[in-house]
């Protein structure tokens, strides 16, 4: 069993700022580049994938447990753009002509709800596909779950298992947040330690067995210079990074891990959402890939 869970969010934006340039209008002169965009991005994951279940994850857009910690948290991120913001409601009615349940939750963003349905589908034994560009999910690889991470838009992607991570960082992905919370995260606002980078980043974490291990180590002096002291200075700093970074992963799910089951596309459904926002090339090739004449499918 493959459970498909897209952080629903990260593909809107990463499809609207993909077209941003080139936007396109449906039959009601509302813009629907990010839309029609997410629909190829989807459309190719669940023919690649074939998953046996599928959830999208969705950001509330309301203020989570981690501003009550850090009040600045995402505090550099500007609002979602006007010509984006009148394509939500059309990117809903697609998820609901798909056939396929997508949620989000007041309180916690989308990662944390991927996070809680991959622990639950794991133990079940479910193979599981993130899919997100978002790394703070990368903490989530393990033997039965991937991270599908596209970059500009579709074009390029990197698919994170316990190999691929390992050769790109050097150590265990359960240690990925102790990694983001020593260098920072620019995009989430979180501040890291002060001159401390990648390379270092790595050497700290790789030639350690904890982050308890690498405050000890500097403060024993086994960690020389400028760096052992600004890593003793900002202690309590990157512990309350690994608080905000960590992801939640024992939420009280909503939709049953059953519920989220996926055969196929509802045909009538989806075919009638395409012809309605007038992707007439998508709902002609939609229907000539189920072997279904145009005039087989009822359209009111």
């Amino acid at each position: 069993m493959n459970k498909l869970l897209i952080d629903g969010s990260n593909l809107i934006f990463r499809a609207y700022y993909a077209t941003e340039a080139n936007p396109i209008k449906n039959l009601d002169g509302v813009y629907v580049n990010a839309v029609y965009t997410l629909i190829s991005m989807i459309d190719k994951l669940i023919k690649d994938e074939k998953p046996t279940h599928v959830y999208i994850a969705m950001d509330s857009g309301s203020e989570t447990f981690r501003h009550k910690l850090y009040e600045d948290y995402k505090g550099t991120r500007v609002s979602a753009p006007e010509k984006l913001k009148y394509q939500f409601p059309i990117i809903k009615e697609y998820f609901s002509s798909l056939g396929v349940k997508y949620g989000e939750e007041v309180n916690y963003e989308a990662d944390d709800l991927i996070a809680s349905y991959a622990n639950v589908a794991k133990n079940k034994g479910f193979l599981v596909k993130v899919v997100s560009g978002d790394k703070d999910l990368l903490q989530l690889v393990d033997n039965n779950v991937e991270v599908f991470s596209p970059k500009n838009g579709f074009a390029k992607e990197c698919n994170y298992n316990n190999e691929v991570f390992y050769q790109k960082y050097g150590f265990s992905p359960k240690r990925f947040n102790e990694y983001k919370a020593l260098v920072g995260d620019s995009s989430d606002n979180i501040i890291g330690v002060e001159k401390l980078g990648d390379k270092t980043a790595k050497k700290l974490i790789i030639g350690s067995s904890s982050i308890e291990d690498i405050f000890n180590q500097a403060k024993e002096g086994k960690i020389t210079g400028k760096l052992g002291q600004r890593l003793v200075e900002c202690e309590d700093l990157v512990y309350k990074n690994m608080e905000l970074i960590k992801l939640v992963e024992d939420m009280d799910l909503k939709v049953a891990l059953d519920d989220l089951s996926f055969e196929s596309y509802d045909i009538e459904k989806y075919s009638k959402f395409l012809k309605e926002q007038g992707f007439i090339k998508k709902y002609k090739d939609f229907l000539k890939s189920n072997d279904k004449e145009i005039e087989d499918v009822k359209i009111d």
